[in-house]
């Protein structure tokens, strides 16, 4: 039961992260789209170090 539990915790936590990656993309995206390449680069390095945190 324990066990189930801690499953669980750690796929919700998992799930949250990606919703917040999501937002992250979409707002990298907004800014590719106006041509603000340096800032969209920005926010896409700090998603791929919080990935790699996530994922260690």
């Amino acid at each position: 039961m324990k066990n189930n539990i801690k499953i669980l915790s750690f796929l919700l936590l998992v799930n949250v992260g990606v919703f917040a990656q999501k937002d992250q993309i979409k707002e990298a995206q907004s800014f590719y789209d106006k041509g603000k390449i340096e800032e969209s680069l920005t926010i896409l390095k700090k998603l791929n170090i919080l990935s790699s945190m996530l994922l260690t």
